[in-house]
């Protein structure tokens, strides 16, 4: 699976080319977790601060538990991030 995000092309599931194992991306960048989400790179960090995604601090970057995504994206799915616009309707 490629992702694009901005200019570059990243794939977190790969196969490899040589002997056909697959390798896994350890960690996404807020980039990589906004565009597999399809949210905006302030939402990632609003999702971050509030403790949905999970979080690693390497030098100056931050990177985000691909497992995390994917309990934000079944949240998602499952109508667990309600927005203030349909709680106030």
């Amino acid at each position: 699976m490629n992702v694009t995000s901005g200019r570059d092309s990243h794939g977190y599931v790969t196969e490899s080319v040589k002997d056909g194992a697959l390798l896994v991306v350890e960690f996404m960048r807020i980039e990589d977790a906004a565009s597999v989400l399809r949210l905006s790179e302030r939402e990632i960090y609003r999702l971050m601060d509030e403790g949905e995604l999970e979080v690693h601090e390497y030098k100056r970057r931050k990177l985000i538990e691909p497992a995390s995504v994917h309990a934000v994206a079944k949240k998602i799915r499952e109508g667990k991030f309600a927005t203030s616009e349909a709680v106030a309707a």
